[in-house]
Parts: structure tokens; C-alpha cells; sequence
């Protein structure tokens, strides 16, 4: 049995769930963590950690560009069930939680606006057609020092990663060396960019909708 390391990048593996299962909602934890559970070939494979990745809400104050009103986004209930769900997610057996922060982008319009202004609505946007938008910071780097640090210190026979950031190209290079063997999870219609396929030992395949 490979003692194997499944790293997420949560941003990633909501968005690919939700395209392909159809759903009109973000995926609760409790649909991650089973379909996290699956990535493993549990007939090859003892799940050593779960190390998920994500940011958690932005919780600071800014000024809605047409109210000029100061709004504070952790009173929102976007931000309640944001924690609610890392919440709760962090306490399901091996998960390991590895959250970065969300930062302020910007003001943009809408994408309910703009759909409807491509389907010929045109009128002026109102106050809720703008929306702040977020990056996420400190995420990506969290992933590319765990895989070192898995694999310099030869915790885990195998990693199975789960993202489309070719910025992690390098560590997985430098896993591989260590002698740990390096999967790349494709979920369901969410194929990996080619670069990231070229610097792993295998490319599985996870049909969400068989």
C-alpha cells in the first residue's frame, strides 16, 4: 500500500464540483470531503492527510462605489457560511486545513448584469449590480511547501494534486526527485493544463456525472 498525501486546492475542486454536478449552490463540506475521500485508490492507496486548500472571507470594511456607504463584509452571509463551512470541514478525520486570506480586488459589475446585457437588457447598473471581487493570497505558496515538505521528509510514498496552477511545476519536480511519486487528479470535465500532466507520474481521472 502507497501511504499517500491528497493536496486540494479548494478554489479549484469547488468550482470543478459545482460545474459538474450541477449544482446551483457551492458544494457543502460534507460533499468535498466524500469526494475527496474518492480521489484515493484505496486498493493501492492508505490516505495519509487531506491537506486542504483555501481563504478564508474578508472580513474588513470597504465603500460601495455608488451608495459611497462603508459596508462590513463579515457580517455578510456570505462570510457566516464561508466559516461555517472551513468550520466544519476542518474537523473531519485527517483533514488538514491550510487557509490563506481573500483581499480586495476591486469593484466590478455583476455577472447577472453583464448576462443580461449580452441578452439585450440594456439599462444603467444600479447600486446591486456592483460586486467586489477577491484574490485569493498566500494559497498557492501553502501548497508548493507542503509537497517539499512531504517529500524531502519522505512522509508520503505518493501525492495525488488536485489543481490547474502550473506555478507548482517546480515542487512537483522536486518531488519526484525525492523518489515520491506524483499524481495529478483530472475532475470530471476539468481537464489539468498539460504542463502539470508532463511533471507527474500519472494522470487519474475522477468522472463526477458517471
Amino acid at each position: 500500500m502507497k501511504k499517500t498525501a491528497i493536496l486540494i486546492d479548494g478554489e479549484f475542486f469547488s468550482i470543478a464540483l459545482r460545474h459538474d454536478l450541477k449544482l446551483t449552490r457551492r458544494p457543502s463540506a460534507t460533499e468535498v470531503y466524500e469526494h475527496a475521500l474518492r480521489l484515493a485508490d484505496l486498493e493501492d492507496e492508505e490516505i495519509w492527510r487531506i491537506f486542504y486548500y483555501d481563504a478564508r472571507p474578508f472580513t474588513g470594511f470597504q465603500y460601495h462605489p455608488v451608495t459611497k456607504r462603508s459596508i462590513g463584509f463579515g457580517a455578510t452571509t456570505v462570510a457566516r457560511l464561508r466559516r461555517a463551512f472551513l468550520d466544519q470541514l476542518g474537523q473531519m478525520h485527517l483533514v488538514a486545513l491550510r487557509c490563506g486570506e481573500a483581499r480586495p480586488r476591486g469593484w466590478n459589475l455583476s455577472d447577472d448584469y453583464l448576462h443580461q446585457l449580452r441578452m439585450g437588457d440594456v439599462r444603467p447598473p444600479v447600486a446591486a449590480d456592483y460586486q467586489l471581487r477577491f484574490e485569493q493570497k498566500g494559497v498557492d505558496m501553502r501548497i508548493g511547501i507542503d509537497v517539499a515538505m512531504l517529500a524531502l521528509n519522505r512522509y508520503v510514498d505518493r501525492i495525488i494534486v488536485v489543481t490547474n496552477d502550473t506555478d507548482l511545476v517546480p515542487a512537483l519536480k522536486a518531488a519526484r526527485r525525492c523518489g515520491v511519486q506524483v499524481v495529478i487528479a483530472q475532475i470530471g470535465s476539468f481537464n489539468p493544463h498539460h504542463d502539470l500532466i508532463e511533471d507527474a507520474d500519472f494522470k487519474r481521472v475522477y468522472a463526477l456525472a458517471a
